[in-house]
């Protein structure tokens, strides 16, 4: 989705129209539509496993966090499984 509205904002509009196009255009704010570019432009497709939140989680982390270590650390296969609770 990111880069759809990546090229969108780039290629099809003039400059300053994205915010507005984006409000009669997507299902989601204009803002959310700008993090979505963002996140394409700092991770490419590196992140198309992951959900729309956890991208947005990783745009916030301080420049010293390692993002493949994040990611790895955070998807269900590498956390530890939940215990199911006794129904007695």
């Amino acid at each position: 989705m990111g880069r759809r509205l990546k090229h969108v904002r780039d290629k099809d509009l003039a400059k300053g129209q994205f915010k507005s196009w984006a409000k009669d255009n997507c299902d989601f704010d204009s803002s959310t539509a700008s993090r979505m570019i963002q996140a394409v432009e700092q991770f490419g497709d590196a992140t198309s496993h992951l959900s729309t939140g956890k991208i947005f989680e990783m745009l916030s982390l301080p420049e010293s966090v390692d993002r493949a270590d994040f990611v790895r650390s955070r998807t269900p296969s590498h956390r530890p499984a939940k215990r199911k609770r006794s129904t007695r």
